[in-house]
């Protein structure tokens, strides 16, 4: 069984590596290829939503999750993967005023999910 410590320490490697992918992104964009680069200063699906809103949401919904834990259907571990991505998100939004997409699709609907 996985206990708490190692919980966290692959928590803490999963976010540095997702920020240090995004901070490559960021400082050379013009090394995107394939991937893509993309600063996402909206909410979902690009909808215009103020930052601070979207920042203030993010944390009530990331208390919501953290309090209602125990009583959520499926694995475990995809809620947390979850929640690893919104801290990536809230990171972002604080440090850069938006949140970095590094995966593009070319599919437009698609393109806002990633």
């Amino acid at each position: 069984m996985i206990k708490n410590r190692e919980i966290i320490f692959i928590s803490v490697c999963l976010l540095a590596v997702d920020q240090l992918i995004k901070y490559f992104f960021y400082t050379h964009p013009e090394r995107a290829g394939v991937f893509g680069y993309y600063l996402n200063k909206n909410f979902s699906w690009s909808l215009p939503v103020a930052n601070k809103a979207v920042i203030v949401l993010t944390i009530i919904l990331l208390g919501a999750l953290i309090y209602w834990r125990r009583h959520l259907f499926g694995p475990a571990g995809a809620w947390w993967l979850l929640g690893l991505g919104a801290v990536s998100n809230l990171i972002d939004r604080f440090i850069r005023g938006g949140v970095v997409d590094y995966i593009f699709l070319s599919v437009p609907l698609l393109a806002q999910c990633a």
